[in-house]
């Protein structure tokens, strides 16, 4: 089969290794052509205060803090923890910390907020619901009261794949599919986006979720199969997984999921409420392994047949909507990006 993929690419879907009714959308490759979203400093999307970055000591938020800062940008982040090395001002607050959080405002002038704070995955705290919704939707519902109060412009909200639940495996699942996750961190963020629809409608600010795929790269700290394989392989260790082999992943560079970000940022309108942030495809763990593979050929990787016992399955996200609306497109093929993973953590080793 063949359907409609970004900028008007056609995505094969691949049918005589399937499973049946099982969908394999192969990424896009990335394109040169694509643009990055870097319009002048102050402007699009009518941009002339700082921007606010919770979560800036995460693996996206602090991504995204330092390109706004290289390029000149007036930006804050915000955390518990104030990340070393920072291009950037960072105050350490909990972002239900509501007196801390108006004075960030005040005192930077900020216009436009991107919401990475909160609890990042379904692997934290999955044994504690109560804490990951006190984090993460009473977190949002606090920011989004004082965006509110204080007349913040815009504000993005980082929303994941994992809202989604799950699927039919046979489809590309669009902004339009259900909102079916069951367990704490995917509800959290069907209630976040709930949020911030009712903040929206009410015209209190502009803004959109943006569900991220899986990310990748430097400075990811929690469970990542990606980084497990490139660090055993640049240890001489085994990669030995009993199953997983047949499960679909939807990889994507930190720097990708900041392009789309910066992309949301700027761009003049949002007529969606909210946006697929992905590759644009996926693969199986044994074709993510074959590519590991490629990129440190002395990588000694087993993986056993069949998916993850009890995790969801869905077809790919499709971020046709993003490359429509908000002009961005993935541009960090999976080679190239495992590629400068691997060098990184390697200078990681090296200084540890």
């Amino acid at each position: 089969r063949v359907v409609s993929g970004q900028h008007g690419m056609d995505l094969v879907i691949r049918g005589p290794k399937n499973q049946p009714g099982d969908a394999r959308v192969a990424p896009p490759e990335p394109s040169s052509e694509a643009a990055p979203c870097r319009p002048p400093v102050g402007r699009g999307g009518g941009m002339s205060g700082s921007i606010l970055v919770t979560g800036a000591n995460g693996l996206v938020g602090y991504a995204l803090a330092q390109r706004l800062a290289a390029e000149g940008r007036d930006v804050v982040g915000m955390d518990l923890v104030v990340p070393k090395g920072a291009a950037f001002p960072v105050v350490a607050a909990d972002v239900n910390d509501v007196h801390a959080l108006y004075r960030v405002l005040k005192t930077h002038g900020v216009e436009t907020i991107a919401h990475f704070g909160g609890i990042s995955g379904p692997m934290v705290a999955n044994d504690r619901p109560h804490h990951v919704f006190t984090v993460n939707v009473q977190g949002t519902m606090t920011l989004c009261a004082a965006a509110a109060g204080f007349g913040v412009r815009r504000v993005l909200f980082a929303s994941s794949r994992a809202a989604y639940g799950p699927q039919p495996v046979d489809r590309l699942v669009t902004e339009a599919a259900p909102l079916n996750a069951y367990d704490p961190y995917g509800a959290s963020k069907v209630a976040g986006e709930a949020i911030m629809r009712g903040y929206v409608a009410g015209e209190r600010f502009e803004g959109t979720s943006l569900r991220l795929g899986t990310v990748y790269g430097p400075r990811r700290t929690t469970d990542c199969l990606v980084r497990d394989m490139l660090s055993d392989a640049l240890r001489g260790a085994p990669t030995r997984l009993p199953h997983g082999g047949d499960a679909m992943r939807e990889y994507i560079h930190v720097d990708d999921i900041v392009e789309g970000v910066v992309c949301a940022l700027f761009a003049e309108t949002l007529p969606r409420h909210a946006y697929n942030i992905g590759p644009g495809g996926h693969r199986t763990l044994r074709e993510i392994a074959d590519i590991v593979r490629q990129v440190l050929p002395a990588a000694d990787i087993e993986i056993g047949a069949g998916p993850f016992p009890g995790e969801d399955a869905k077809g790919p996200i499709a971020c046709e909507a993003a490359a429509t609306d908000l002009g961005f497109a993935a541009r960090i093929g999976l080679a190239e990006g495992f590629a400068s993973y691997a060098e990184w953590l390697k200078r990681q080793a090296a200084v540890a």
